[in-house]
This record gives structure tokens, C-alpha cells and sequence, in this order.
């Protein structure tokens, strides 16, 4: 639905199909349906017209008027919208009525245009236009109506006019008394929109991508040009952003009791009662910043001062009229990071493996091996030596049982990290206090004590601390979790629940559906046994131990398994549709809880910040050193970028030096989308860095890619946990030589320091679609390779330090 869809809802209309065309849908649906209950004579069609209305189907390129604001001597078309219902609703024609300055009513015949595909019941939408040339007077009104003839026993003709919005008549006189209305302008400039920064450059502000960096303890401030020509001219100009504005998204400014980072308030029409200068709304999350200028070119200068993901775009009045005019192109990202993040050296952690003597339960590492300075092996102290200053630990979570992956006849055991069964908890397996006959909430205890020392103990030597979770998906025993209980009941009733008890026993529509509540992946699941496999792509193969969550739908969600074969077409779509009535209605409804579900994963970095020794409203010198420090999200690409905006911005309010990198390997539109909101990539550089044979193609993988991300930071890493290694260990240490004198950051996958390779190396190795790879669902250790240690990497890491 292009530019009117998109994230913050921009505009409030008079009708419910001005604000969301996908609620004009239900509206008209039900309009139907409704008239037709009554005599014929009250059957009015179930036809619009609304000029900024745009359809995700592209089945017009521009608004309903194309142009919206049309120049002198210009051809417009007029597009009209009937709902065909099956077995009623039948448009046969009709006519457009039009007149220039108050002057005598003209007509032009509305022809087909086209249909758009129907729905599981047979209803479709289809579209008919009129073509008309505008004066040559500027400042001309050009006023107009439609009548639409229909079959019986729909009123024919049904008129439709303004009357604010999009209303329709059984009288003619009602609508050429209240028509459509604008005014014929003149180009006074070259339409232009910029942003301009000075490590940036000037960038065009369609659907580009700003990548600040700031230290928020010094008092940062980066000066962000904008400059934007209409190209027409207008009476008022405004920008509309939430820059700087982070810390109000997880407030509710427009009073509608959803947090505005998950349902962005649409920009008001007028200024406030009372309103003389400055920004408005004064406690908005988005809020406009009135513009002057000269000569149709309207600019103004502020700053970047507090990290967070932000976006910005334009909108302008023409004389004479009463309605906003949206910058055309699509929103501007500034994605303001601690400038930490283009400091980091890390290196990637599976706490059972790193310190294990073998590949069994009693040989495991723990998390108190790690602060152990005299372990001979990884610990805090050996990796700050060798240059490391951020650790990465793969998900610390207890893993899932039900469901695990079965291999020779048996489950995996301890089974997959990124199965979670409890996102606010630790894995009661990762402490040495671990007590078999002890409970399991007591041995829980013991090792979020451990993980909390641990993160005091890295805070301590300057080491930071990056989690990683699968929002996209948990265990199929994920549990409701302490922090989850108050959240999920704002959006149902929650008597008798307990912490321990499964999601999906107790409101499975925090996952999506496998079909039987409706198109798989595109509604929430009605039962538990319904719930569909993760992730939504079927174009690589399912994780058979996880289950997928359900955020609403959105341009990227891929819908229809197992028949939709085109996941990486559809992941690729670029207009950032969000439907927001999935994010809307009662408490005990699907909006609900899907508004539960972003705010249970938005409080996962604010309460592992609480566990770690940096409660909400601490300094921000405390927030530049203490608490975990960054999220790798597993699978970011395939959640919406609302959603990661959203968690962002109430993370950065806890903790502003916190870093977030996603991972997103399809490159390309994925990426670059994603190189929109996060600091970091953990995208596709693995494969042509492992396949470049020679200086031109190592040097092509890192120009294509500042082509692409611009200042955005890439994670350089040449394998990891999913990744083959080399033959060679020597290949990865030339291509980590490599990448640690790059902007970037570069990245030392757990053995890698000691001369690990594709095999042998480790006790246990799997095929991981088609990879060989060491086993991490398995006890499994590195001890083979310990006895070929290598130091040669303490010499590459330290110019990061």
C-alpha cells in the first residue's frame, strides 16, 4: 500500500478507508453485507474514491487522483473503487462529473481499469477511471463527483462525494453540493528531498538510510541538513519524525492504551488549540517540525544527540486547501548508534562447548569457567589479552524438551540454544552449583547468579556482553515466564496462570497458524495444535524444534505454506506495509495479544539490563559501562521493522551504549531493509569471503557492500556456529587478519584462536543443510585441538582495543 501504509499512520481520514485501506476493506465489506438487508431503495453501492488511497496489489501506481496535486495543463486520472461482492454489487459503468472555477458541470465516462484478486469467499475490489486535462490558471479549483451505475438492486446511479471524506448519495443535488475539491498549481523549484550529514554526504530521503554515531556521556551532538523543495508551491511545510524521540516509545501520548512505538498516532491535521511556534505535538512519539524557506526550498538544521532508530519524512498544504500532502518517496532511516558499536572485536560463545574436556554432561564448560582467570583456557582474562572485547554468547536460556530434534533414535541432549523454553531465564545446566536433586527453580537461581557475577566480572575488565535470542520463534515448550505474566494479562485473563506454564497450552494465538484458523503464517493459531512450524519460509526448510510467533502481517511475512513456493520474492518486498489492525482492539481479542507479544520481547533487554546491574533510570555513565551490552537478534530479517523499531527505541531508554545486530543473510532488499534500524549486520559476507581467491574479489566483497549499508557496520566473520570452517585453519586466520583493519567488526568464532578446522577438530560435527558443522545441539568439545593451540591471534586483535 506504498507510502500511506507505512509506519507512523500518517493521516487521519473522516472514514476508516482513509486511515487503513485494509479496514476501508472490512468496512465496505460490511456495508455490503449490511444494505443488502434492506429494500432496494436503500442499497446504496459499496463504492470510494479517496485520493491518497494507494493498494499493495500496485493496481494503480500512484493515489486514487494520479497526480494528487496536479500542475497547470496536466492529464489526471480519476480512479473509483467498487467492492464486488459475490452475487451483488455490480458496477456496469458511469460517469465522472468535473467543473473548472464554479463554472458550468462537465462529464467524462468512467471506463474499466482493473480487478484485483479475490478472496476466499469470491469478493474482489475493482477499478474504474476518467482522464481529465487540467487549466491552464494557476490557482484554478477544480471541484468533481461521481455517479456510478450498478446492476439491480443496487441503487443506481450511487453518487459519491466528499463531504470530508469518502461519502456516498442516492442524490445528485447532495453530491454536486459537496464534490471533491484541490488547486491547479505551478512548479516553483526541483522537487527535492535531502539529508545531509558529514560523514554521510547528501543522501536522497527516499527510503535511504542515515548511520549516525554518537557517545551520549560526552554530549554528542551530529548535525543532521534537511532540505526538502515540493517542487509546487505551498502555504506550509513540515517535517514529521521522532528523532531523538526514543524514550517515548513505550508511552501512550494519544491516550488510546497501546504503547505509541506499537501503534505510532497518525499526524494531526491542525495544530493544536493555543499553538503560536515550535514542534507539535509537544508529547508525541512522531511529531512535526514546522519549516520556512524561500524560492519553493524549505530547510532546516538539528541534531542527532540520542541513539535510536528514527525515521523522517515531509508533508506540505498547497493554498486553499485543507488536507496534508505527503512527501512522495518513502521514509528516511537515521539510525543513531553508541559509537561503541564501531569498536567492537568479538568472539562467539557456546558455554557448554568453549571449556568442555569432552562431549558429555560432566565434562561441560560453565559460565564460572569463563571468569576464571586461572583456567587454561578461554576466560575473561585470556580473551581480553588476545584483543577480544565483546562476547557473543550464543542463546543462555534453558533449552526446549518437547520437541527436540531426534537423531539415531534419541533427542539431542542438551538440544538446540535457539530452542528457548524460557526467554527470562538462565539454563539451569550452565553453573558448576548445579544440583541434580535439587528443583528446577532453585538450580535456575543458581545460574542467573552465575550469568550476573559473570557480566560483573566482564563489566570489570571492559568486556561486553552481547545475548542472542530467536524472537521469530521459541521452543514448543516456551514458557509463559515470570515478566510475562503481567504482560500477557493486559491482554487476557490470567487466572490461574503460573510462570512455568506453556504459551501455547495457554493462549496459543502468540503463535501463528498452520491453516486451521486461516492462510498459514497470516493469522494467529486458534489451538495449540494448530500452531505452525518456524520460520514462515519455506524456500530453505523448517526448524522442526521451534514454532513460529506471530507479530501481524506485513509486507515480508510469507504466507500460504505449503503452497507458496516464492519466500525469497516475497521476503525481498520493500514498502514496509504493516496491516495495524493487528495490533488493535480489546483486551481477550487477537489485537491484543499480538500487542502482547511485542511487548513481551520488548522487555527482554530491559529486564537482562535489571538482572545484570543496571536498573531502569540509571546515569548514563552507569549505562556506558554496566549491564549486558548488545543483542544479536537470531533471524531479525523475518520479523517486521516496526517491531524492531519498536524494541530498539525502549531498549536505548533503559540503556543508551546498547548495540543491536541482526542477523540477515539473504543480502540484497533484506539487508538493506535491516541496515535500516540495527547497528550491525551478521549478513552474507561468510560465503563470497570463504569462495574469494583473489585480492580483486576479497577487495569487491567490502566496496559492494559500502555501496550498499553506507556507514552501516557489518560483522566480518568467515564462519561461526552454522558455518562450515576450513580445511585449512590458516584460511580463516588470513581472512580475520583481513577484517580486523576494516570498519566493521570483526569476529573469532569459539576455536578458531586455536587453529580449529571443517573437521577433527571438534569431538562431534552435524550436516546442517548440507554443512558440516560443529555440533551445537550435542555435548561437544574442542578438546581434539587443544593440543594444536595457536597464539597468533593475540597479535591481529589488539589495533581494536
Amino acid at each position: 500500500m506504498k507510502h500511506f501504509l507505512k509506519y507512523p499512520r500518517k493521516s487521519h481520514g473522516s472514514y476508516a478507508i482513509v486511515k487503513n485501506p485494509m479496514k476501508g476493506l472490512c468496512f465496505r465489506v460490511g456495508l455490503f453485507l449490511i444494505v443488502g438487508s434492506f429494500p432496494a431503495f436503500a442499497q446504496l453501492g459499496s463504492v470510494w474514491h479517496v485520493p491518497t488511497e494507494t493498494r499493495p496489489s500496485a493496481v494503480y501506481s500512484a493515489g486514487m487522483r494520479d497526480p494528487l496535486n496536479p500542475l497547470t495543463s496536466a492529464s489526471v486520472t480519476f480512479y473509483q473503487g467498487v467492492y464486488k461482492a459475490v452475487g451483488g454489487n455490480d458496477q456496469t459503468g458511469g460517469t465522472l462529473f468535473y467543473r473548472f472555477a464554479g463554472g458550468a458541470w462537465q462529464t467524462t465516462a468512467l471506463n474499466w481499469h482493473a480487478n484485483e484478486a479475490a478472496d476466499t469467499s469470491g469478493n474482489f475490489s475493482q477499478f474504474w477511471k476518467g482522464t481529465v486535462t487540467m487549466p491552464a490558471t494557476v490557482g484554478t479549483q477544480v471541484e468533481y463527483y461521481f455517479a456510478v451505475t450498478l446492476r439491480a438492486p443496487v441503487t443506481s446511479p450511487t453518487y459519491i462525494y466528499n463531504n470530508g471524506g469518502s461519502a456516498t448519495t442516492a442524490t445528485q443535488s447532495t453530491a454536486s453540493n459537496s464534490p471533491f475539491s484541490f488547486i491547479v498549481t505551478a512548479p516553483v523549484a526541483a522537487a527535492s528531498f535531502t539529508i545531509t550529514t558529514d560523514t554521510t554526504g547528501t543522501l536522497s530521503a527516499d527510503y535511504t538510510t542515515s548511520k549516525l554515531y554518537v557517545d551520549e556521556v560526552a554530549g554528542d551532538a551530529v548535525p543532521i541538513t534537511i532540505s526538502f523543495s515540493p517542487g509546487i508551491s505551498a502555504s506550509e511545510v513540515e517535517l514529521w519524525t521522532n528523532l531523538n524521540n526514543r524514550d517515548r516509545a513505550g508511552l501512550d501520548g494519544d491516550g488510546d492504551g497501546i504503547h505509541d512505538g506499537i501503534l505510532p498516532p497518525a499526524a494531526p491535521t491542525n495544530k493544536p488549540a493555543g499553538y503560536t511556534t515550535g514542534i507539535y505535538p509537544t508529547n508525541g512519539y512522531f511529531y512535526a517540525i514546522p519549516l520556512t524557506g524561500s524560492g519553493g526550498t524549505y530547510s532546516i538544521t538539528t541534531n542527532a544527540v540520542k541513539t535510536g532508530a528514527y525515521r523522517l519524512t515531509g508533508r506540505y498544504k498547497i493554498s486553499g486547501q485543507n488536507t496534508w500532502t505527503w512527501f512522495s518517496g518513502r521514509d528516511h532511516c537515521i539510525t543513531v548508534a553508541p559509537k561503541l558499536a564501531r569498536n567492537l572485536s568479538v568472539y562467539e560463545i557456546n558455554v557448554f562447548n568453549v571449556n568442555a574436556t569432552g562431549p558429555s554432561f560432566a565434562q561441560r564448560s560453565t559460565l564460572e569457567s569463563l571468569s576464571n582467570s586461572n583456567n587454561s583456557r578461554v576466560n575473561l582474562t585470556s580473551l581480553r589479552d588476545m584483543g577480544i572485547n565483546t562476547l557473543w554468547f550464543q542463546p543462555i536460556h534453558p533449552n526446549g524438551i518437547e520437541g527436540r530434534e531426534i537423531f539415531n533414535g534419541a533427542a539431542y541432549d542438551p538440544g538446540s540454544p535457539y530452542a528457548v523454553k524460557n526467554f527470562f531465564e538462565v539454563n539451569e545446566l550452565m553453573t558448576t552449583a548445579y544440583n541434580g536433586g535439587s528443583s528446577n527453580t532453585a538450580n535456575r537461581a543458581a545460574s542467573m547468579l552465575a550469568f550476573s557475577n559473570f557480566v560483573a566480572d566482564a563489566d570489570a575488565k571492559g568486556m561486553n556482553v552481547m545475548l542472542d535470542a530467536p524472537f521469530n520463534h521459541t521452543a514448543w515448550d516456551c514458557e509463559v515466564s515470570t515478566p510475562g505474566l503481567p504482560i500477557f494479562a493486559e491482554a487476557v485473563s490470567t487466572s490461574g496462570w503460573n510462570a512455568a506454564d506453556k504459551i501455547k497450552d495457554r493462549e496459543a494465538r502468540f503463535y501463528s497458524s498452520n491453516g486451521g484458523a486461516g492462510t498459514a503464517y497470516s493469522v494467529p493459531a486458534n489451538s495449540a495444535s494448530d500452531i505452525a512450524t518456524a520460520p514462515d519460509r519455506n524456500d530453505f526448510g523448517k526448524w522442526a524444534d521451534v514454532k513460529d510467533v506471530f507479530f501481524g502481517r506485513y509486507t515480508t511475512l510469507v504466507t500460504g505454506f505449503p503452497t507458496d513456493v516464492s519466500s525469497r520474492a516475497t521476503t525481498a518486498l520493500e514498502n514496509d506495509q504493516m496491516t495495524w489492525d493487528d495490533l488493535k482492539g480489546v483486551v481477550g481479542s487477537n489485537g491484543a495479544v499480538t500487542r502482547a507479544v511485542w511487548k513481551y520481547f520488548a522487555r527482554y533487554v530491559p529486564y537482562w539490563l535489571e538482572k545484570t546491574g543496571l536498573p531502569a533510570g540509571s546515569s548514563k555513565v552507569d549505562q556506558a559501562y554496566k549491564g549486558i551490552d548488545g543483542l544479536r537478534a537470531d533471524f531479525g530479517q523475518g520479523m517486521p521493522p516496526q517491531f524492531w523499531e519498536y524494541v530498539i527505541n525502549v531498549a536505548r531508554t533503559h540503556k543508551w551504549s546498547f548495540v543491536f545486530m541482526t542477523e540477515s543473510l539473504d543480502g540484497g532488499a533484506v539487508t538493506y531493509r535491516s541496515n535500516r534500524h540495527f547497528d550491525i549486520l551478521n549478513e552474507n559476507i561468510v560465503f563470497p569471503w570463504q569462495s574469494a581467491t583473489t585480492t580483486t574479489a576479497h577487495r569487491d566483497i567490502f566496496e559492494t557492500r559500502r555501496t550498499s549499508y553506507g556507514q552501516g557496520l557489518v560483522l566480518l566473520n568467515n564462519t561461526s556456529h552454522d558455518e562450515a570452517g576450513y580445511s585449512d585453519p590458516w584460511e580463516a586466520f588470513i581472512r580475520y587478519s583481513v577484517g580486523s583493519t576494516l570498519d566493521g567488526a570483526p569476529m573469532v568464532m569459539y576455536g578458531q584462536e586455536i587453529g580449529t578446522s571443517a573437521n577433527l577438530s571438534f569431538d562431534k560435527y552435524e550436516v546442517n543443510f548440507g554443512k558440516n558443522i560443529p555440533h551445537f545441539k550435542a555435548w561437544n568439545s574442542m578438546q581434539p585441538q587443544w593440543s594444536a593451540w595457536s597464539s597468533k591471534y593475540r597479535r591481529l586483535s589488539r589495533p581494536k582495543q
